[in-house]
């Protein structure tokens, strides 16, 4: 990896920033993971062998998901589950009950429906 952080830039990918390091044995959660910069997020991960679980608020997602995901790289790399944000159950059974070397918080809600 370059050591040297000010040869990146606003137009720096993912594969840039990744080239030459392998994420194999790291575990990786990222929430909102079914489009966008989740999704690329999570193609990054797991083309340099890193495991990922997916975070998606339907299974109708996360069917679009592990099929989408599944013609690129080895299921055994990749996990998703359904995650209600809203629901502090949902997240203690999936985020407190695992070690994770990165999380990214890819949530973002609707203008209006968080309550201030």
């Amino acid at each position: 990896m370059v050591n040297n952080l000010n040869n990146y830039h606003v137009y720096t990918t993912w594969s840039e920033v990744l080239n030459g390091v392998s994420l194999k044995g790291k575990k990786y959660l990222i929430t909102g993971a079914n489009s966008g910069l989740g999704k690329e997020s999570a193609k990054a991960i797991l083309s340099h062998e890193g495991y990922v679980v997916l975070t998606v608020r339907t299974e109708e997602k996360r069917q679009q998901l592990i099929e989408e995901l599944s013609l690129q790289f080895d299921k055994t790399l990749f996990d998703i589950k359904l995650l209600d944000l809203s629901s502090l159950n949902d997240v203690r059974r999936v985020l407190v009950k695992s070690k994770w070397t990165l999380l990214i918080d890819n949530f973002h809600t609707q203008q209006g429906s968080h309550p201030r």
